[in-house]
């Protein structure tokens, strides 16, 4: 047996042993099996399967933090490694080839677990509980499918590259105690790509290709709009720190490597001169399949999912990052929007499994590959994907119940930030249309928290304002509430879309008045949601928290009035700082919980701060002979009560035999007098007054304890 340890717990393993012990709990996990992995391979047209246990077993390597198990098998050697991660361990298996042959498929688990393993899916962990500790397992890779079959799980990886040696991405195994989701979403937390507050502006919905009369983009509507821009920041007193240029700025027949002719007739020279002037970084939007660049002679990468190349053809991923590094040589670019992604590929003729995990993890991994150049290429590009990034496309399409988690929670440590769809109406019913497309943003923001995606990663849109199809027609009757919500769900980006000319003067106020918050909030408060969810129609909300204070968005849900109540940490100052996008200033006060009363459809912006109270008791041994006295100059009573090994002591007049109470020299009176049944407590009336003393002439230690309110 072999141990590594580390503040999580523990992993033993040996040829066929495995077990998992959290350190708090000091609970096991224990994979049963005697193949540690198996690996596929391909020779002369026949796969065929080796077992870890039908391999020669040839010796094993310690180093500090990792020990290695070298195989030998027909034609090939495997390495079979475990590594302490930290607050985790990782698993990799490397196969290195004597004769040729195709390395098709590497298993790295595929045993039976002790608890019951639940959740998985395409880039999901597995889970499973057990005596009060946690587990959670799997390749962590976004479109790897880690799978559960009834108590045993399958860590499958494939395809890989016809080489000499091919090496597995890790499968992870972490413990914690508590609950899987939480601990897991901690983890994931740790690792995902760090964002700093961004301002983002995108001109969709400013223009909108193909629509009857809506404007095209072109240099002149660019032009004009950062002047606009410019114009509004001073106004507001924000400053966009990217302009993001959306879709149709490209010509077609290359791969985005050039400005459309016919409306930048000179390029993007002028546009990128106009964007340094004003302060901002720019930004483009990519197909990463090609799809809308209508590409000459390649019909040998076509998917056959609709007009998307096959990011698993290597030409595909090739001709993606040539695009890109192109506009980052001409135009300096530091942001890419990446759209409509296809990483599915049926077709045969490629080469590449068809089976449809193994082609995804295919196209995944060589769509990453080039992310990978183009961000060593341009250190700080920030990427944003967007459509294609969920598991399917159904889960950016319509708030309804569908089968297994939105999004990998993988993605985060690869990616800035990942979509979480189009604003469109929910399926809820609202008065208001412009009610449920913001509606919308939530539910899909929770589809996002389900998958245990940091909200620290999450694009939820933000907030777009216009006349175009893209935004129904609507102007700017979702700015406020939609500008509220995309600073409360901590995103970190506050993103706005579309012709800031409909905004007016008090609308210019209202998004200074979020930038400002949005800037404390996101640098020094963490986030989570609130209250209910939204897709089943409750009351729900957002919460920024950190010790002390917090900030709560609170939503009422679509159909009726309702009463939201959240938890505080203790007596609080409440200040009601924005109702229903009206800048208030309304202050009150609560303890323990807090209630808002919202019309339909409504929400208010609250900040909480814990407040000092007069709610601690001054506690002190009163023993024989002591004379204790207690300042009350500016509270108005003193709440007193005596115990005696721990439980009250009661009599009629509350004060025990030879026990005295004076208030500036006079008796402290606590009324009613001679109670019969006795009582345990004197509350005695100080205002006015400066001091009370209490003093045992007895021969009895007993605990006295006083509270002074004002």
């Amino acid at each position: 047996m072999h141990i590594l340890k580390n503040s999580a717990g523990s992993l033993c393993a040996g040829d066929g042993f495995l077990c998992l012990t959290e350190a708090l709990t000091e609970q096991s996990f224990y994979f049963f099996g005697r193949d540690e992995f198996t690996v596929q391979i391909e020779r002369d047209g026949v796969a065929a399967v080796y077992p870890s246990s039908a391999l020669r077993l040839c010796g094993v390597t310690e180093t500090d933090g990792a020990f290695m198990m070298d195989y030998k098998g027909d034609g090939f050697e495997a390495r079979l490694e475990y590594r302490d991660g930290g607050d985790c361990f990782s698993k990799t298996v490397t196969v290195k080839q004597s004769r040729p042959g195709k390395v098709l498929r590497i298993c790295l688990e595929n045993r039976e677990l002790s608890a019951a393993p639940f959740r998985g899916g395409e880039g999901q962990p597995v889970f499973a509980v057990s005596g009060g500790a946690c587990l959670w397992a799997g390749t962590e890779f976004p479109a790897c499918y880690n799978g559960v079959i009834k108590n045993n799980v399958d860590f499958t990886q494939a395809p890989f590259e016809e080489t000499e040696t091919v090496g597995s991405l890790p499968v992870v195994y972490g413990v914690a105690p508590g609950d899987p989701s939480t601990a897991f979403y901690a983890y994931v937390k740790r690792r995902a790509i760090k964002n700093e507050p961004l301002r983002v502006y995108c001109d969709w919905s400013l223009h909108c290709e193909g629509a009857p009369g809506a404007p095209e983009l072109t240099e002149k509507l660019t032009l004009d709009n950062i002047k606009e821009l410019c114009a509004f920041e001073k106004k507001a007193g924000i400053r966009f720190d990217y302009y993001l240029m959306d879709a149709y700025w490209f010509e077609t027949g290359v791969p985005y490597t050039a400005f459309k002719k016919r409306t930048f007739p000179d390029g993007a020279g002028r546009v990128v001169e106009a964007l340094k002037q004003a302060g901002m970084k720019f930004g483009l939007w990519f197909d990463i399949n090609c799809i809308n660049a209508a590409l000459p002679d390649v019909d040998d990468l076509r998917s056959g999912v609709g007009a998307a190349l096959c990011l698993g053809c290597r030409r595909t991923a090739e001709l993606f990052y040539e695009g890109v590094a192109k506009q980052i040589d001409d135009c300096d670019i530091d942001m890419i929007k990446l759209d409509f992604a296809y990483f599915e590929c049926p077709n045969p003729a490629h080469g590449h499994s068809t089976h449809p995990h193994e082609y995804k993890e295919r196209s995944v991994r060589y769509f990453l590959d080039a992310i990978s150049r183009l961000k060593k290429k341009k250190p700080g590009l920030k990427v944003l994907a967007y459509n294609g990034f969920t598991t399917s496309l159904e889960w950016i399409c319509a708030v309804k119940p569908l089968s297994g988690f939105a999004v990998s929670p993988y993605w985060s440590s690869l990616l800035d930030y990942v979509y979480c769809g189009d604003p469109r109406p929910s399926d809820s019913a609202f008065c208001g249309f412009s009610d449920s497309v913001a509606h919308y943003s939530d539910c899909m923001t929770a589809n996002h928290v389900d998958s245990c995606f940091p909200l620290t990663n999450t694009d939820d849109h933000g907030t777009m304002v216009g006349v175009t199809d893209t935004i129904y027609g609507q102007g700017r009757s979702t700015f406020r509430r939609a500008l509220l919500s995309n600073m409360m769900r901590g995103t970190m980006k506050l993103h706005f879309y579309g012709d800031v000319r409909l905004l007016d003067d008090g609308d210019a106020e209202y998004f200074g008045y979020i930038d400002r918050l949005f800037e404390d909030i996101s640098r020094n408060f963490g986030f989570r949601l609130a209250g209910g969810d939204p897709r089943l129609d409750q009351p729900y909300g957002y919460e920024a928290f950190r010790p002390g204070e917090g900030y709560f968005m609170l939503c009422a849900p679509c159909d009726r009035p309702a009463d939201v109540t959240v938890k505080l940490p203790g007596p609080c100052r409440i200040d009601t700082l924005i109702d229903n996008g009206r800048i208030v200033n309304e202050t009150g006060e609560a303890y323990g919980t807090y209630t808002a009363h919202l019309d339909e459809a409504g929400y208010v912006l609250l900040h909480y701060r814990v407040e000092p109270c007069d709610r601690g008791y001054i506690c002190t041994p009163l023993c024989p002979g002591d004379e204790a006295s207690f300042p009350t100059e500016g509270f108005d009573n003193v709440r007193l009560n005596f115990t005696l090994d721990g439980k009250p002591y009661r009599v009629p007049d509350a004060l025990p035999p030879d026990v005295t109470a004076t208030i500036d020299g006079e008796p402290a009176v606590s009324l009613p007098a001679g109670v019969w049944s006795g009582k345990s407590w004197l509350y005695i009336e100080t205002k006015g007054k400066k001091e009370l003393r209490v003093k045992n002439g007895g021969d009895v230690t007993y605990e006295l304890r006083l509270r002074r309110i004002k």
